[in-house]
């Protein structure tokens, strides 16, 4: 059973699997996000922060 999400890029709303990165969901989309360090068969560094995007919306950040 899938479970499907439908996020709204850049005006475009596509369906992604809940399971998806936002990098994946953007490349489905056929949007590119610049990154330096992340690669679908290496783990998640997050380092460089290039393919930092604004995420409007979703579940509240925790108080620090």
């Amino acid at each position: 059973m899938s479970d499907l999400r439908k996020i709204n890029i850049d005006g475009h709303e596509i369906e992604v699997e809940g399971a998806m990165t936002l990098i994946q969901a953007c490349e489905v989309a056929g949007i590119e996000v610049p990154r330096f360090c992340y690669h679908e068969r290496l783990s998640i560094a997050g380092n460089c922060r290039m393919c930092l995007v604004e995420v409007v919306g979703g579940p509240p950040k925790p108080a620090a």
